[in-house]
């Protein structure tokens, strides 16, 4: 497979912030999941952290039926999980946020929900609010 530009990656990025779904798709398709788990930004960002810390009905994604997705970032996420690798799920970024930090602060309910009830063999679970907790146990004390 090709690999893809930096702007490209950037691009790809900025999809899963806003939740396009169909950009998302469109860079696994011509890039593969490889390169969707190894984007990152100048911050360490991955895209769960995209997904995961801006999961508010941003850019809303269009349906077949032409309506508006209630929870674009939700469709894109359980877009992208089963694909990812586990470890991508507790990687943090280089302020030492893992996704699920950004998406609990922001009150992302459905996405920490997902986050939460996703396999813990495959990264997911109440064991991401450990690494949440240990992360930010700094500012809490």
């Amino acid at each position: 497979m090709p690999t893809p530009t930096e702007e490209e990656v950037e691009d790809v990025l900025l999809s899963c912030r806003y939740g396009e779904l169909e950009e998302v798709k469109g860079f696994v398709e011509q890039y593969g999941w490889d390169a969707l788990a190894s984007a990152r930004d100048d911050r360490g960002n991955t895209a769960l952290h995209m997904c995961c810390g801006n999961g508010h009905a941003g850019r809303p994604s269009i349906s077949s039926m032409n309506m508006p997705s209630p929870e674009p970032h939700l469709d894109l996420l359980n877009f992208i999980l089963p694909y990812s690798p586990a470890s991508l799920l507790s990687e943090t970024n280089s302020a030492k946020s893992p996704p699920i930090h950004w998406a609990v602060l922001n009150n992302h309910v459905p996405i920490v929900k997902t986050l939460a009830e996703y396999p813990e063999h495959k990264g997911g679970g109440l064991q991401l609010f450990k690494v949440c907790l240990f992360y930010a146990s700094p500012w809490l004390s």
